[in-house]
């Protein structure tokens, strides 16, 4: 064997070493994030995030949580506590798609108004929260006809923007809550 084929060969041997060594740690990383989304799913580890405003005399909690292994979905949950009471707490749809805008606003009776693409929900002052569909969707059956599946309710009207919970501005912008400027 020449001086020449030998090295060769330990230079595919590093290169095989490098390559299984960069496999593995990719296959490594995947698992950890697999099984921290896995948590986070179960509830082991809580809340993916939390964001909390105070916002015309309540003080609003909204928590996300993962909802699917690889996709960003989220269950979201809303605390609200007014003054003096207990807190009420609400379990919003889900977020499919993730970082789903969120309104806010107050309507003419006094009440805030919380609006994504699907869902109104109307906070009272007394910090109990409605649910209310937005979209109508209709069912169709085998033999072509249609029914209705979802009607919507009549929205509210927003009277003053108060800003949205939304992905924060700038590279590392989180969740949160954006007031209207």
């Amino acid at each position: 064997m020449t001086e020449k084929s030998s090295r060769w060969r330990r230079a595919l041997f590093l290169l095989l070493l490098v390559f299984v060594g960069g496999v593995a740690l990719i296959a490594v990383s995947i698992g950890l994030e697999i099984n921290e989304r896995r948590k986070m799913i179960s509830g082991e580890s809580g809340p993916f995030d939390v964001t909390e405003a105070d916002i015309d005399g309540l003080h609003l909690r909204l928590e996300r949580y993962l909802d699917h292994l690889l996709l960003a979905e989220f269950l979201r949950t809303l605390t609200v506590t007014a003054k003096g009471r207990a807190p009420v707490v609400f379990e919003m749809d889900q977020d499919t798609g993730g970082m789903q805008r969120i309104a806010v606003c107050k309507t003419g009776d006094g009440r805030i108004l919380l609006s994504d693409r699907i869902f109104n929900y109307l906070i009272d002052p007394d910090g109990s929260v409605h649910g209310r569909v937005a979209v109508s969707a209709v069912e169709v059956s085998p033999d072509g006809t249609t029914k209705p599946f979802m009607t919507p309710e009549v929205e509210p009207v927003c009277v003053t923007k108060l800003g949205t919970f939304d992905k924060g501005l700038g590279p590392r912008g989180k969740y949160g809550f954006q007031p209207e400027r």
